[in-house]
Order: C-alpha cells, then structure tokens, then sequence
C-alpha cells in the first residue's frame, strides 16, 4: 500500500492561514488551499498552518492502513480524519507521542480507509522547515519498518557512545588532549542525533528539557563541530604543518561560540542557517587540509581522508537538493 513517487496518492494543498478547526472542516476556506507539488508537508513558518490531503485512489480498511509522516523533527500535528469532530495528536516528544510506534515517523490509523475524494486536515506546528513526506503504510509494514529504523538507530548511538567512552579511556591513560576533543566530538554528535531524531523521549528529564525548544539539539550540534574542528587542529597538527587552515578554522570556532550564545537567547531560523554554513565551511576546510597532508605523506591524514570523504558527499547531495 505505500505510495510511490510514480503513484502518488495524495493531492496535496496548504492554507496560509490559522483559522479554527470549525471553519477549516465546515469548508469555509476550501478555496483558498494552494495545491502543493509531490508528497511532503514542509511548513516554512513556525506559526501554526493548516495542510490537506486529499485522496486520489480509495485506501481499503481491510489491513489496517496508517496515515505516515516520516523524518517529523520536533513538529507537532493535529490531524483531522474523515468524520472527526477530535484531532488525533502526535509528536515524537512529549504528551502527543505515541510509544507503540518509533521515532521513524509519526503514525495516524486510518481505521475506516478512505474513500476517493476524502480529505484529511492537519494543523501543523513545524520548529524545522524540513518536509515530512506522506505516506500510507499497512500495520505490518509500519511495524517492519520501524525495526529496522530502531536497528540502524541502536547501532548509530551505541556506536558513537562506545567510541566516545573509548576515548575518554586513552585520554585518561596517556593524558593525549586530542583524544578528549574527540570524546566531546562524539558525545556531542550522539546527544544532537538523539534530540533532532526523537530518542531522548527515552530519558524523560531530558525529552522535558528538549520539549518544543530546538535550541537543545543545536547547542549539541554546535558543540560537537566546535570540538571536531580543535580535534582536526591538534591530530593534524595544524598550527605547524597548515597554518593557513589552522586560521581558517579558529574562524569557525569563533563564529560558532558567538552562535551558541545567540542560542540561549533565540530560536530564529535564521541561526540555523548561519549554522549550517559555517559547518560547511568547517567540513570542507577539513577535508581538504586532509587530502593536502595525506598528498605530504602525513600517515594520519588518511584516515581523515577515509572518514570525512563520505561526509562531503552527504554534503553536496543535500546541496544539490
């Protein structure tokens, strides 16, 4: 049952306005819904806006669908299904999460189907504008999904948390400051995937303090490209071999300490952006004071070079996008 880029089955419509439920499903505003192309939500304002799906194809009830919205962030949605006079809420953290099913995405049943024609409401609330793409999955394959989404996501965060204790370790044992840049690195990046993919949900306190606030994950963020950038200055001995980059990098920190301390102050969107630039500059810097030291025949430069080329590729891919 899961739509395809080829099947879509959805038309999709936004309605730049917060009117009251009882006026959207009356169909008082039906007109002034903007048609929207492809299957994703992706609300570029923090301000609460109303999105409509409608049906281009009958969803038989017969196994169990479910309405998905996968990649969800810290949104939060209400959604009005055919009949509903009470939204069905969801979110990852928080009262409106539902611990049935993962942080994959947010799942609404859609116990009677749907019919062609029908329409669902959402109201969403969107901390990110990255889109939430739509989907309709049978129970089953919510399920078989969602194991191997909490399989990669297990084996992410165990991952960096073990390497990070590691790290910890050497930096005890042999007093390297390098090892402890790297340990923060990791810690750093584990508690950022954690708050911005929805598993803190599973340390109350901290799924508390994250809430509806999107500066805990980018203070994370923020911090972890701060320690990997003294990290790469140390391991690869910028200062000496590569001043040049060493320069270039001490200019990122700078700007990305000012950042953290705009982030105790606002959530504009404005600084994520700025974020996200200086960390590209950071990672390119990176890897190519890399690619310059491994072409110097500095042996730890190559496994700078291994580890940071799959992160620029991610990087002009989303570019790209």
């Amino acid at each position: 049952m899961a739509t395809s880029a080829s099947a879509q089955l959805f038309d999709v419509s936004r309605l730049d306005d917060d009117p009251v439920p009882l006026e959207v499903l009356s169909g008082r505003h039906e007109g002034e819904f903007a048609s929207v192309e492809g299957q994703a939500i992706q609300e570029t304002t923090r301000r609460p806006r109303w999105w409509r799906l409608t049906a281009r194809e009958a969803v038989q009830p017969a196994d169990s669908p479910n309405l998905v919205l996968r990649f969800p962030y810290l949104n939060r949605v209400e959604v009005w299904r055919p009949g509903d006079a009470i939204p069905v809420r969801r979110a990852l953290i928080g009262a409106d999460a539902d611990s049935e099913f993962s942080t994959r995405a947010l799942v609404i049943p859609l116990p009677q189907g749907l019919a062609t024609g029908e329409s669902i409401y959402l109201r969403v609330s969107a901390l990110s504008p990255n889109a939430m793409s739509v989907d309709v999955e049978p129970l089953a394959a919510v399920h078989r999904q969602d194991l191997r989404h909490v399989a990669l996501r297990t084996f992410v965060l165990g991952t960096l948390v073990v390497l990070a204790l590691l790290a910890v370790g050497f930096w005890v044992g042999i007093g390297e400051r390098t090892y402890a840049y790297l340990s923060l690195t990791l810690a750093a990046q584990a508690f950022y995937l954690a708050c911005v993919g929805g598993e803190v949900r599973a340390v109350p306190w901290l799924a508390e303090l994250v809430g509806l606030d999107p500066r805990v994950g980018r203070m994370f963020g923020l911090l972890g490209v701060v320690a990997s950038n003294s990290f790469v200055a140390l391991y690869l001995n910028l200062p000496e071999r590569h001043p040049r980059f060493m320069r270039v990098l001490h200019g990122c920190n700078a700007a990305l300490l000012v950042l953290l301390l705009a982030n105790l102050g606002t959530a504009a969107g404005w600084l994520a952006w700025v974020a996200n630039s200086v960390f590209l500059v950071s990672a390119v810097t990176t890897f190519a004071v890399s690619v310059r030291a491994a072409w110097s025949r500095q042996r730890e430069a190559y496994f700078m070079v291994l580890s940071w080329a799959p992160m620029i590729a991610l990087v002009m891919l989303r570019l790209g996008e």
